[in-house]
């Protein structure tokens, strides 16, 4: 649980600066070192975050997506920073370390993910499974219930 607690510590203490639990309003104001914004990518590419320095960050989503999509899409790529991820390039191989570490980062970001849409959509037992989420996605957010 030690992840869970820390993810929940870091998405109340952002909320809590922001005065919004609004993905939007929170990239315009508390967090202007990112360069956000919805762009049209490739279909098989939902959004991506990229750290080029402390200061200088950029997060796009596939402005292809649709609302609930791009509101979950946004809070994981948020993750990646708000989490420090900063080593993003990978060797796409199954047996190298860099391929440990990224299967962690995304799992990390995605529980960042799940508990920020839970806050933000005011998700409790009865209306998780209204969701039109991933399984995988419902049953991270169920962790926080």
């Amino acid at each position: 649980m030690f992840i869970e607690n820390y993810i929940q510590r870091k998405v109340n203490k952002l909320i809590k600066k922001s005065a919004t639990s609004n993905p939007e309003i929170i990239m315009r104001t508390t967090l202007k070192h990112i360069d956000f914004d919805y762009a049209p990518l490739s279909k098989n590419l939902n959004g991506y975050y990229l750290y080029l320095s402390k200061n200088k960050r950029v997060i796009r989503v596939n402005s292809s997506l649709d609302e609930i999509k791009k509101q979950f899409v946004l809070f994981h790529e948020t993750g990646h920073c708000v989490l420090e991820h900063e080593d993003q390039v990978l060797l796409d191989r199954a047996d190298s370390m860099d391929s440990v570490d990224k299967l962690r980062n995304e799992y990390d970001a995605n529980l960042f993910a799940s508990y920020f849409f839970k806050i933000h959509n005011n998700i409790d037992k009865n209306n998780l499974n209204g969701i039109c989420l991933p399984e995988y996605i419902k049953y991270l957010i169920s962790k926080f219930l």
